[in-house]
């Protein structure tokens, strides 16, 4: 079974690790957490998923615009560490930054 979340933690009030704990308890075994434009909780969720024996999907959904209308990315199954995966998560939240001030 595969089960994707897609969640805005700031929304939804689960931590990465308790997202993993009811993954869990459906009996899910394949998770990847996408929360908009960080990765910051995938280490805390991927130590939980080892306990529990579920693998993780590095996950994220990247904000952007596309011919004058915001659209949602969903990457999946990338390196979290490479450079230019923090470089474009942090120009993303200057720009979100922008947006909201």
């Amino acid at each position: 079974m595969i089960y994707i979340a897609i969640v805005r933690l700031q929304m939804v009030f689960l931590t990465p690790t308790e997202l993993v704990q009811r993954a869990h308890e459906q009996d899910v075994n394949v998770l990847a957490l996408c929360d908009h434009d960080t990765v910051m909780g995938i280490d805390e969720a991927k130590i939980e998923a080892d306990k529990l024996g579920i693998e993780l999907i590095n996950g994220v959904e990247i904000s952007t615009n596309w011919e004058g209308r915001g659209i949602h990315i969903v990457g999946l199954n990338f390196d979290k560490t490479h450079p230019k995966n923090d470089r474009t998560f942090s120009r993303t939240k200057i720009t979100e930054r922008k947006k909201s001030g």
